[in-house]
This record gives C-alpha cells, structure tokens and sequence, in this order.
C-alpha cells in the first residue's frame, strides 16, 4: 500500500534507522586488567593413627590400582602373582620410610597412572643420557625415578637390567620412596605439597623458587580421596 508514493515499509524503516541513530547509547566501562588468579592451594588430610597391618594395605592398595589398570600381567607366574599385586606390596611398603601409604598411591597414580614402565629398552634409553642422568624423559618405573635421584638415593639404575620385572618394581618404586624420604631430610618441616613439589621440580630447582602447585595438589586430592589408606 502506498500514500503519498512513499510506502510504508520505507517510513518504518527510517523511523528505525533514526531510533538507532539517538536512542541513548551505555557508557563503557573502563577495561580493567584480568584479575590475578588465586593461588593454587590444597590441604592434606592425614590419618588419625589408626593402625594397619601391612597386609591389609597390599589389599587395599591393590583395589585402587585395579580400578585404574585391572590388568598388568602377571610377575610371578609359578604362582601366577599379578603384577598389581607386586605393586600394591611395594607401595605399601610406604611408610618405613616416613611416607604416608596414602601419599605414596596417589603419586604413583598421578606419576604413571600406575604403569610400570619398565620395559628393557626404556631403562637403556634412559641410561644411555648418563647412569646419574636428570635429563626430561629418562623417568623410569610408576614412580617415574630419573636416574639422578636413584643415584641421590645411592641405588643404582643400572642393576634395574639384571633383574626380573618383579625384581624391577620393587627397586624402581623403593628408589622413589627412598628419594622422598630423602627429600624429608633436605627440607625438615616442608608440607607435602611443598615436598611434592620439590619431587616434581627437583629440589635445585624448588630451592631457586620453582613451584609446581598443581602437580602437588593433584596427588593430595587423589590421596585425601583413599580414607581406607590412612594409617
């Protein structure tokens, strides 16, 4: 429909276009810097003393590491022993060297989540960086030792070739209970999230300010979740 030769849908447009035009328009913000993020914090929840027996925490140990790898071959097979029962034995071996059995789980699932890794030519590839190495990717075993801290530790990776893999998990995970024993004595009073810290970074490294909080806060959330591992 037309009036005047002008359509309607013209004169709506127009009365747009000039709504557009004057309506007030809002005031904009001055743009504030990003807010720095809060620091990555979490508390470790320790047990109440209870005691266990060292064969309730194999069992219980090799529950958790079933739920992640329900299959890690067998290590012993005269008596047909699985290897996560090998595993959950060293582990909970934990605390004779001052580490929480809680603690001790929760890296191993944070550091390999429970792999063994340590098949021959890892070792040697590992080794070949230098018997004491601390190069990236020579970590070795659940606990991912590098040679460096086996060496801290006075064990030597290279007996790892001599071994059965049975033989393997046990000195690979005790040279990384062995190295956080370790750690305890450089850094007396250290949280453990300041301790594994210094076990993620090294502790050159944690000593010159390097931090790795969420590494840290990772296994301690994992470990407040195992309440039947608290000793």
């Amino acid at each position: 429909m037309r009036t005047g030769g002008v359509s309607w849908g013209v004169l709506a447009l127009g009365g747009l276009a000039a709504f557009l035009l004057l309506r007030p328009r809002p005031t904009a913000s001055p743009s504030n810097p990003s807010p720095t993020p809060a620091p990555v914090t979490c508390r470790y929840l320790p047990g109440s003393g209870l005691s266990k027996s060292y064969e309730e925490l194999i069992y219980r140990i090799h529950e958790r590491i079933r739920e992640v790898r329900p299959n890690l071959g067998t290590c012993i097979p005269a008596s047909g022993t699985p290897c996560t029962m090998v595993l959950a034995s060293v582990l909970a071996t934990a605390p004779r060297y001052g580490v929480p059995p809680d603690i001790a789980t929760a890296l191993a699932w944070r550091e390999s989540r429970f792999g063994l890794y340590l098949e021959t030519d890892r070792i040697r590839a590992a080794l070949a960086k230098g018997r004491c190495t601390s190069a990236a990717g020579t970590e070795i075993g659940p606990l991912q030792v590098k040679p460096a801290a086996f060496c801290q530790v006075q064990m030597d990776p290279q007996r790892l070739l001599s071994m059965d893999m049975t033989g393997r998990i046990w000195y690979a995970v005790g040279a990384g209970l062995a190295y956080l024993e370790w750690l305890k004595s450089q850094f007396p009073g250290a949280s453990w999230q300041d301790l594994l810290q210094a076990y993620n970074v090294g502790p050159t490294a944690f000593r010159h300010g390097k931090r790795n909080p969420e590494y840290a806060c990772a296994v301690i959330n994992r470990a407040n979740l195992y309440t039947e591992l608290k000793v």
